[in-house]
């Protein structure tokens, strides 16, 4: 599942920790921001398609396809402009493999 700190870097607002809760269900990721005790909701591939334009935003890419290695499987794969740094993540999903690329690159920035 995705952290805190990649949903509040790619919606531009803090999201909740502690007692705030990061949850999905079926296709839907529920989440709180710091700023209000309400809900929200986004859909997990629309939440895939805001990271890779967040990576986008900070001179990174991410590609996605399914794994021929492996029927069940997907593949995503993150790179700088320069191609400095290719790092391929595998997860049983697309936007799964998404987010654990996103989280990468979130390290790489935050250095």
């Amino acid at each position: 599942m995705i952290s805190k700190e990649l949903l509040s870097a790619v919606l531009g607002k803090d999201v909740k920790s502690g007692n705030g809760y990061i949850g999905c269900f079926e296709n839907i990721l529920t989440f709180a921001y710091s700023d209000e005790d309400m809900w929200s909701d986004i859909n997990i591939h629309e939440l895939a398609h805001m990271i890779k334009e967040w990576a986008k935003t900070n001179d990174y890419y991410i590609s996605s396809w399914i794994s021929m290695a492996d029927t069940d499987g997907w593949v995503a794969y993150s790179t700088t402009n320069y191609k400095e740094k290719e790092q391929l993540v595998f997860d049983n999903t697309e936007p799964e493999a998404i987010f654990k690329a996103g989280e990468l690159i979130l390290k790489e920035i935050s250095k």
